[in-house]
């Protein structure tokens, strides 16, 4: 009879379960390829694990590493890097034999010495410091387009996101991984069914031990782990106990 490993998937950390949802997927295309072709509920309890797999994992993940943040670091860089070679670039013109170019030098540091330190900012800031800074270099013949379009690029890039996460439908990390568990379970059973049933299609037990050796992986983490704690816990008490045997008795002795 084929038996499935044993494996209690919902002891296993997020990005473990994630991990093997995606690698079961893997072994089954791979080694039950021609099965998926054929059998209907093989095919959908792939697929259904096959397409929660990223909206779980997108919801898990740590929001600094999302695409839109990694757009908006971006943009907010350039910024910084318009506004702090703008900074470089005006004086050159002090040592300029063109007495318009000094006086134009004149003019432009009265103005950074006021809003140099506007690139500093944390990005929440600097939008708003940037803008006063536009403002300030528009009353002078001295504008400069490349820090307008740096912050302009960024406003527009934060209005988006914004705007997305308004229509962003709420998760429940909780509820989806409930959902890819009952999905992963019946196909997990549903190998095992199969295999038993039809020995002489190789296919099957073929399917299901790529199955079983990932099972047994993540098990044997499980069961490390869980050692871990238990002789953390044994160890933590000996110390205690150790602790108390050699403590000095409140009681007073008798002469």
């Amino acid at each position: 009879m084929k038996e499935l490993m044993a494996c209690n998937t919902t002891r296993l950390q997020q990005m473990e379960f994630i991990t093997l949802m995606r690698e079961t997927v893997e072994q089954i295309e791979m080694r039950g390829a021609t099965l998926i072709e054929t059998d209907a509920p093989l095919k959908r309890y792939t697929m259904a694990i096959k397409a929660a797999i990223g909206p779980l994992e997108g919801a898990t993940r740590d929001p600094q590493r999302r695409p839109e943040t990694a757009v908006a670091h971006t943009k907010n860089s350039e910024r910084r890097t318009a506004i702090s070679r703008f900074g470089f670039r005006f004086k050159v013109y002090r040592l300029s034999e063109d007495a318009d170019e000094r006086q134009a030098y004149e003019a432009l540091n009265i103005l950074w010495r006021k809003h140099r330190l506007v690139y500093p900012l944390n990005v929440q800031k600097l939008t708003g410091a940037t803008d006063n800074f536009l403002n300030d270099l528009t009353k002078s013949p001295y504008a400069e387009a490349a820090i307008r379009a740096a912050n302009e690029a960024y406003r527009a890039h934060a209005a988006e996101v914004r705007a997305h996460e308004a229509q962003r439908t709420p998760v429940d990390v909780g509820v989806m991984r409930r959902a890819i568990t009952e999905d992963y379970t019946r196909l997990s059973l549903y190998l095992a069914v199969m295999a038993d049933a039809y020995p002489e299609e190789e296919a099957w037990s073929r399917t299901l031990s790529g199955l079983n050796i990932l099972r047994k992986h993540y098990a044997e983490l499980l069961a490390r782990r869980a050692g871990a704690r238990r002789a953390k816990k044994d160890a933590a008490a000996l110390a205690e106990a150790a602790a108390e045997s050699t403590a000095p008795s409140t009681f007073a002795t008798n002469p």
